[in-house]
């Protein structure tokens, strides 16, 4: 799950916004205009100080992915009962990219608002809250490459089960905020060690600290 914190004089027009309950923040690509991380405000305060009378206001909250690290991968994920699960696993094969978007849908997907219309998804009894807004991508052919895997779900966490899939077929995945939705998105991610170096001279690096 990620996180973020910005800070703003207190008099900025921009906190009264983001202190609003359900308000947060979206970082986009300014190329392709995709959301990169999305998430709501949960911990705005305001401290003042000598050399700073009007008071700096600090904003953060955790990224939109809290919702999946929130949830369970239930065995049997159409029925919302924890008590009156029918199966022992929720036992699924196939492409990695594939398995993740069944696991998502299956568990915490909304299938009423999927871009291919109207399907049978979660259960109703597991869409509540910001739940109610969670979709998948529009769905890809072909899948992204990976070797077929195989995983049985027991109450796992959803978030975990995730990771773990993605991280054996070199994946990466994100629930970020598009439009009026929630959307969880798979991705390549891209290998850029030879590209960008962190360090103070050209700006990409703030600190350096080295003790002996």
């Amino acid at each position: 799950v990620g996180s973020w914190s910005l800070s703003l004089p207190a008099e900025h027009p921009a906190v009264t916004h983001l202190k609003t309950p359900g308000s947060g923040i979206l970082v986009t690509n300014v190329k392709t205009g995709d959301v990169i991380i999305s998430g709501p405000t949960s911990n705005p305060n305001k401290l003042s100080t000598a050399s700073e009378p009007r008071g700096m206001a600090t904003l953060s909250g955790l990224s939109d992915d809290r919702f999946l690290w929130d949830a369970k991968a239930f065995p049997d994920p159409a029925n919302a009962s924890v008590e009156t699960q029918g199966k022992a696993y929720d036992v699924r094969t196939g492409n990695p990219e594939a398995i993740m978007r069944q696991y998502l849908a299956y568990n915490i997907g909304n299938g009423a608002i999927s871009l291919s219309g109207p399907v049978t998804w979660a259960p109703a009894g597991r869409l509540g809250g910001f739940r109610n807004f969670i979709r998948l991508e529009a769905l890809r052919t072909p899948w992204l490459p990976g070797t077929t895997v195989t995983k049985r779900a027991r109450f796992d966490n959803l978030g975990d089960l995730l990771k773990e899939i993605a991280v054996g077929a070199g994946l990466g995945f994100r629930l970020v905020q598009v439009g009026g939705h929630l959307e969880f998105q798979i991705y390549k991610p891209r290998d850029r060690t030879k590209d960008i170096r962190l360090d103070v001279a050209n700006g990409t690096l703030t600190e350096q600290a080295v003790e002996t």
